[in-house]
């Protein structure tokens, strides 16, 4: 009869019991509330956003995010998140210019025994407005009303402790030129279209404008 191996797979469980936590980050829905209140820690993370850079022209022109960061078992201060970026296909901008930390939106997480730490981080940028400026001016990718490019956005946490790792996750954001800051066509061409009221965070993920009942 033939013995199983049992050593490596001890040796497997061993390694296994000796990982390290991880601390993660996740993006938490778009600001649409009547205060513009920061989302709840328990809100379910938002897995692809959509950036006007077209808003750069007349408003702030960032992309700002509130970023839920976890880890099990262990207390850790985050002094800020690393960001890269992934740019579309065709671009010529240079985004190492823009990568690096992004210092706002320091934390504690704080705890007992194995149980999970988690906080909010509020108004991290992800997208500066230089970079949102470039990538709407870039020829290369044509971006417009309905032409969407997508960029990447690697978040990594700055932690203070070697008792835990800090794991790099990857934001979505499909780029548009108009398609948030300008009144939709279709109510353009009625004069029917009025200001949205939930809007927060202006060129990111919901429309200015609304279409309006009536006519003129």
């Amino acid at each position: 009869m033939t013995r199983l191996p049992i050593v490596p797979s001890l040796l497997l469980l061993a390694a296994a019991g000796c990982a390290r936590p991880q601390v993660l980050v996740e993006v938490l829905p778009p600001r649409t509330s009547v205060t513009c209140a920061a989302p709840d820690a328990s809100a379910s993370a938002f897995g692809r956003g959509l950036f006007d850079v077209g808003a750069s022209a007349d408003f702030h022109g960032s992309y700002l995010a509130d970023l839920r960061v976890t880890v099990a078992g262990v207390d850790v201060r985050v002094d800020g998140f690393e960001v890269a970026y992934d740019l579309p296909e065709g671009s010529s901008v240079g985004a190492a210019d823009y990568e690096g930390a992004s210092q706002n939106g320091d934390i504690v997480l704080t705890g007992d025994d194995d149980e999970v730490r988690m906080g909010v981080v509020e108004n991290v940028e992800l997208v500066p407005r230089a970079l949102a400026a470039e990538l709407a001016a870039d020829s290369g990718l044509a971006i417009d009303k309905i032409t969407y490019r997508t960029l990447g956005v690697t978040l990594t946490p700055l932690i203070d402790t070697e008792q835990a790792d800090p794991a790099s996750s990857t934001f979505a954001l499909d780029l548009c030129e108009g398609c948030l800051v300008e009144p939709p066509d279709a109510c353009t061409e009625l004069g029917t279209y009025a200001s949205n009221p939930v809007v927060c965070r202006v060129g990111q993920d919901v429309p200015l404008f609304m279409c309006a009942a009536g006519g003129a």
